[in-house]
């Protein structure tokens, strides 16, 4: 594995780990998967992030996250111009995707994490100028504080 690789195997891991030891669920947290993912960057290996917020749309399953704050955005991050998306891989633990929700039929789709400059299977992310000032930062909440130590833990004892 080359460096890229094992960072972002550590960033991926830590982040699915935390989630999971809290008990939250990671398809309702774009906004902490991005700080954290941004937050973890920095911290562990002194990359300079950037947020971004507004929607994306996916092309399979026919979902589309419309900016629309605070009842409906998505979040992710930008990494010398790679789009970074961890939490889009728990997306179906989403109200809307379980029994009776609008989503139901699509349970059982995988999406996968995006790291990339153009994501390979077609969603679009359409960023809202600003769009971040309008979303409260998680950053001095207690459960985004556990995740962080449960995520940097991790990191450190890979």
């Amino acid at each position: 594995m080359n460096d890229k690789e094992i960072i972002q195997k550590n960033i991926v891991e830590s982040i699915f780990f935390a989630f999971d030891k809290s008990g939250i669920r990671m398809g309702d947290a774009c906004v902490y998967t991005s700080y954290l993912t941004k937050d973890l960057l920095k911290e562990k290996y002194n990359m300079d992030a950037e947020l971004r917020a507004g929607s994306v749309k996916f092309i399979y399953p026919p979902v589309q996250y419309k900016w629309n704050p605070p009842y409906e955005t998505h979040m992710w991050v930008l990494l010398n111009g790679e789009i970074i998306d961890i939490d889009a891989a728990r997306l179906t633990e989403r109200d809307e995707f379980q029994i009776g929700g609008k989503y139901h039929a699509h349970r059982n789709v995988q999406l996968d994490i995006v790291w990339e400059d153009i994501p390979y299977d077609g969603r679009v992310y359409t960023e809202v100028e600003n769009g971040v000032d309008k979303i409260e930062p998680p950053i001095d909440a207690p459960d985004y504080k556990d995740l962080y130590q449960y995520a940097c833990n991790y990191i450190d004892r890979n």
